[in-house]
């Protein structure tokens, strides 16, 4: 009996420190033209999924829910700032993760994104295209976008830092690339990547910092969300990256009648200036 007791002792003090060493991800409904039934069932493939890959704890919550549902009603279905500090105050979670569902004839692309709940910061992004059924098929699609993410988590921690940049440190360049706010195309997102690894989305008025230690590396990719196997929705930059430097890309519309993207490095004074009015 004492063997019993000791052992559940040590297995709930195990599973408590793993509680405390998991990130918390509230995930929200996804959106979409799904129905009701697929987007819960994605959701909940989804939360178990991310879970069981032991680098997140994934949660739902109903209050959650109509806290996203009176926002969005509001502001247009945008996720803004009050939206993720009342989710952050309400849920102590660290990331809120945003599914975008699209039913095509009889599969499901999905689309998850975790969102850092105090900067509004992108800091993973995935997506999967999986059958409609049967629910096997979707409990494999839904692991192996977990997988996705977690695998980039690892990637990341090795070739890019996401903490505060600071230029004064001689072992890194420093990378800001951004996107400014035009009418054109704004409802277009485009996938980030640093060599082969995902660093981010950026959308329409949207920016990011990122930290370079590998300095071997010096493709910066962008490709159309969504349409990775084309190669006519790619962009690419190549930059010598030297340490104690950095470095401002743009990704703009450079036709605004055919919504043509370019991307392209810019001097250090327009650049900052441009990333500033950036949000």
């Amino acid at each position: 009996m004492k063997k019993i007791l000791i052992i559940t002792i040590l297995t709930l003090l195990w599973l408590s420190a793993l509680s405390e060493q998991s990130i918390r991800v509230a995930m929200l409904e996804p959106i979409g033209n799904a129905t009701p039934i697929q987007k819960r069932i994605i959701r909940a493939e989804l939360t178990s999924a991310i879970t069981n890959s032991g680098a997140y704890e994934a949660f739902t919550r109903t209050d959650i829910d109509r806290i996203v549902e009176e926002f969005r009603f509001q502001d247009g279905g945008m996720v803004d700032d009050r939206m993720r500090q009342e989710i952050g105050r309400m849920s102590g979670a660290e990331l809120i993760c945003i599914i975008r569902l699209t039913v095509d004839g009889t599969d499901f692309f999905v689309e998850a994104e975790f969102v850092e709940i105090q900067t509004g910061r992108i800091v993973r992004t995935a997506h999967q295209l999986m059958p409609s059924s049967p629910n096997t098929r979707i409990q494999e699609g839904c692991k192996e976008l977990a997988a996705k993410i977690v695998e980039q988590s690892r990637e990341i921690s090795t070739a890019v830092a996401r903490q505060t940049p600071n230029a004064s440190n001689s072992d890194i360049a420093i990378l800001h690339i951004y996107r400014p706010s035009l009418r054109a195309a704004s409802n277009m997102s485009w996938d980030i990547y640093f060599g082969d690894v995902m660093i981010g989305t950026l959308r329409n008025n949207t920016k990011n910092s990122i930290r370079i230690r590998n300095l071997e590396e010096n493709r910066i990719t962008a490709v159309r969300s969504g349409r990775a196997l084309d190669h006519r929705s790619r962009l690419v930059i190549t930059i010598d990256f030297e340490a104690g430097q950095e470095y401002y890309v743009r990704l703009a519309v450079v036709n605004t009648m055919n919504a043509v993207f370019g991307i392209s490095r810019m001097d250090n004074t327009t650049g900052r200036a441009e990333f500033d009015a950036t949000k």
